[in-house]
């Protein structure tokens, strides 16, 4: 800028020395060069006019953007650390005297299945409960966080309970039940197209898959082999690097810290990955099998796992016969459950709606519980119900995912109707009820937004409730 005034200034100069300069030989002045001179001023002067203007509006755009980045960011903030508070609540309810603690410890009630519906109410004073209707609680004068600039969006929290955690494999003593779980759930004939090329060197078989993901993560630096019937081979059979020869990277040989490191393991292709990262996690969990937070693929893994039968030379579910009649429960196991995570579900039951009635859950409904299984033996009840009722079964099959029962051979389309198998499998009930809780979780997923004119922010954390102060943080994202 100074530059330029210097500039003008110096032109000004000149002008004044020209305009006051003698006529030249003859008399004749130089017509037209004052007017050459005024335009020319005006010219420049209109452009640092119009520079001016235009950073002052860029350096305005930038400073409106900054703010509405910090006012989404904490608006984003504000919806976790209210996410956590929520969730703590739930062990207050529990520990509540009277008949307050024992009606949530009865019925197994879990306040998280609902805090993407009830958390909004602070931030908008709205409960929408989607098609059964919305309430206005600002006319009965709850205002939630008042005028608020902005909006918070909130998804429902995930637990990890219930997941297969990897890092059980992070030792030298393997754990031979999640390992088995983790074998099982892989074996349907459908994932083969996820397991790598013949170019990824340790994706020739889904065991081959499972041998690197142990390999990169156990503190030695063996071989680890698995053969088809999940019976691990090691030690005296080579160097892990061998996996690393195409990569320049070696083997981790500690726990992983977030998920998406598995996608470092060699032969873990994105579509593996994609596949079953919500049946898998990195956290601190029981080893534990929680029917109520799974899908048709975790309980294909607990159902193929516990088939009376299994021994070391063969697995059941290796037979397609046997596969297809665990794929048919496993949909109708996450149809149940799919059922009972929407309260609106159970509601339009009792109250006559839809094809079945409340008279056709043999008991299950007993003292009004909301959820699926409220123990080991409501698990194995309802799974029995369903050899022995298939119709039953195709019920609750219709809630499962589409995508998920097209995988497995179970998706109704062109008018072809689903049929179920016929059933001549027997589990070990005794081997379930020992490995199932229905424990309220505690390790949890929670995500938020803020949105603050044309910013949106989103942190991500994982929360693990083990003390009275909303929970120890155990990762933390911001985007």
């Amino acid at each position: 800028m100074d530059r330029l005034l210097f500039a003008i200034a110096d032109l000004h100069h000149t002008l004044q020395k020209r305009l006051t300069t003698p006529m030249g030989r003859g008399g004749v002045r130089r017509r037209g060069m004052a007017l050459v001179v005024v335009f020319t001023t005006v010219a420049i002067m209109a452009t640092s006019v119009v520079e001016y203007v235009y950073n002052t509006r860029v350096n305005l755009f930038l400073a409106q953007n900054q703010r509405d980045e910090i006012k989404a960011y904490f608006l984003a903030r504000s919806g976790v650390n209210l996410m956590r508070l929520a969730l703590a609540y739930q062990g207050e309810l529990e520990e509540q005297g009277g008949l307050v603690g024992r009606a949530v410890s009865r019925s197994n009630f879990q306040l998280w299945q609902y805090l993407d519906l009830l958390l909004p109410t602070f931030s908008s004073g709205q409960l929408n409960a989607g098609d059964f209707g919305s309430l206005d609680l600002q006319e009965q004068g709850a205002t939630g966080f008042g005028d608020l600039n902005g909006s918070i969006e909130f998804n429902r929290p995930e637990p990890e309970e219930g997941k297969i955690n990897l890092n059980e494999f992070a030792s030298e003593d393997l754990n031979q039940e999640v390992l088995a779980e983790f074998c099982s759930m892989l074996r349907p004939p459908a994932y083969d197209d996820l397991l790598g090329s013949a170019a990824d060197r340790a994706a020739q078989d889904r065991f081959e898959v499972i041998g690197a993901i142990i390999d990169y993560i156990d503190p030695d630096s063996d071989t680890t082999l698995i053969d088809e019937n999940c019976i691990v081979q090691g030690g005296g059979l080579g160097n892990e690097s061998s996996r690393y020869v195409d990569v320049d990277y070696e083997a981790k040989n500690e726990a992983f810290v977030t998920l998406d490191e598995v996608l470092l393991v060699p032969g873990v292709t994105e579509a593996f990955f994609r596949q079953f990262e919500d049946n898998l996690t990195v956290y601190p969990i029981p080893a534990q099998f929680f029917p109520n937070l799974q899908d048709a693929q975790g309980f294909a893994g607990f159902l193929c796992a516990n088939i009376v039968g299994a021994n070391e030379d063969i697995t059941p579910c290796v037979l397609p016969a046997i596969a297809e009649q665990v794929g048919f429960l496993s949909l109708a196991l996450e149809g149940y459950v799919e059922f009972f995570s929407n309260p609106f579900n159970v509601l339009n039951m009792w109250m006559g709606g839809g094809s079945m009635g409340a008279e056709d859950f043999g008991g299950a409904l007993a003292n009004g519980q909301m959820m699926a299984f409220r123990n080991a033996r409501d698990f194995t009840g309802v799974l029995n119900s369903f050899m022995g009722n298939p119709e039953l079964a195709l019920y609750f099959l219709s809630f499962a995912d589409p995508a998920r029962a097209q995988l497995f051979g179970y998706y109704a389309s062109l008018g072809v109707q689903v049929l179920p198998p016929q059933f001549a499998i027997t589990f070990d009930e005794a081997a379930m009820i020992r490995r199932i809780s229905v424990a309220t979780p505690s390790v949890f997923t929670i995500e938020a937004s803020g949105v603050y004119g044309g910013a949106t922010r989103t942190i991500t954390t994982v929360v693990s409730l083990d003390n009275d102060e909303g929970g120890r943080l155990l990762y933390w994202r911001e985007f």
